[in-house]
């Protein structure tokens, strides 16, 4: 067994790393999942976690059958008091993505 080594040429305790994570009320049917909530933060070995963008989502139409579930996603996620906000005052996903892109397009790595 022959195994390949790469030398990096940057100081991975100065780069930085960006983790993303989306929380959804439920999967549909047709293999479709409503996402409620997006958070992306900007970490670094070195000084940790320096950024933070987190919104929560309009998750658009609840498919007929589906409610309960998403009701109950909503109390693990324990915002079943916000679910009311939310559908009136989350962002759309496709305004969240562009503004998320956009954030992250001034954050480029050195090694890009």
């Amino acid at each position: 067994m022959r195994i390949n080594t790469c030398f990096l040429l940057v100081d991975l305790t100065e780069e930085k790393f960006y983790f993303i994570d989306v929380q959804s009320l439920c999967k549909t049917p047709d293999e479709q999942y409503l996402p409620v909530e997006l958070a992306v933060v900007e970490f670094s070995l070195k000084d940790g976690m320096m950024n933070c963008y987190h919104q929560f989502l309009k998750p658009g139409q609840i498919p007929p059958g589906m409610r309960y579930e998403c009701m109950q996603k909503c109390k693990y996620y324990e915002i079943e008091n916000k679910i009311n906000v939310i559908f009136r005052n989350g962002l759309l996903l496709r305004w969240t993505v562009n503004t998320v892109l956009n954030w992250l397009s001034d954050k480029t790595p050195s090694w890009w």
